[in-house]
C-alpha cells in the first residue's frame, strides 16, 4: 500500500513517469529489458492468456529492431509457486487495467499506438524520466545514488541488472538469461 501511494503521488507530481511504474518494474525486470524497451512497448504488443495465466510480449530482437516485430517472449504466473514473489502475468493485468480505465473508449478499446506504460499524457517516457524515477526510489531505500568516484549507480539497464540477478537467483540457468 505505500508504494502504491508513493507511485501515485511521483506519477503526480511528474507527468514524464510511466503510468503504473510498479508494473513497470516488474515486467521490465521479468523480460530482462532496457528502459527504453519499455517505455516504447506499445500495448497491442503485449497479450495476457487468463486461461494459461500467460504474458506475452512482441519485443525487438535488436536494438535496430524497433517495430518489435521479431522477437514472441512469453511467462507464465509464478503466483503458484511461492506466494509474495512479483509477477509479470498479474502486473500486465493490472496495467492493462489502468490503462483501460485511463485511455479506454466506451467499447474497452484503446487508442491505436499507445505505449504499454504511458505518461500522463499518453506518450512514451523519456529515458531521463525513468532513470529518475529510479533514482528517486532508490533514495528513499537509502541506497546509493552515485559510486565513491562520482558515478551514478543507476541507469537504463537497471531493470536488465536487477531481472537478471533475480532470476539467476531463482533457477533460471545463464544461457536462458543470456
Amino acid at each position: 500500500a505505500g508504494w502504491r501511494a508513493k507511485e501515485a503521488e511521483m506519477w503526480h507530481n511528474n507527468v514524464g513517469i510511466p503510468l503504473g511504474f510498479a508494473q513497470y518494474v516488474v515486467l521490465c525486470a521479468f523480460f530482462v529489458l532496457r528502459e527504453i524497451e519499455g517505455t516504447l512497448m506499445l500495448a497491442s504488443s503485449v497479450h495476457v492468456d487468463l486461461r494459461r495465466l500467460e504474458v506475452t510480449i512482441h519485443l525487438p530482437a535488436s536494438k535496430t529492431d524497433a517495430e518489435a516485430l521479431s522477437k514472441f517472449r512469453t511467462l507464465g504466473c509464478p503466483c503458484a509457486l511461492k506466494a509474495g514473489i512479483p509477477c509479470p502475468v498479474h502486473a500486465a493485468i493490472t496495467q492493462m487495467e489502468l490503462l483501460l480505465g485511463n485511455f479506454g473508449d466506451d467499447r474497452g478499446g484503446l487508442p491505436q499506438g499507445l505505449p504499454f506504460f504511458p505518461t500522463r499524457a499518453g506518450t512514451a517516457a523519456m529515458k531521463e524520466d525513468v532513470v529518475a524515477a529510479v533514482e528517486a526510489i532508490a533514495g528513499q531505500l537509502g541506497l546509493m545514488l552515485t559510486s565513491p568516484d562520482g558515478r551514478r549507480m543507476f541507469g537504463g539497464h537497471a531493470f536488465r541488472v536487477m531481472g537478471s540477478r533475480y532470476l539467476a537467483r531463482n533457477g533460471v540457468d545463464i544461457p536462458t538469461l543470456m
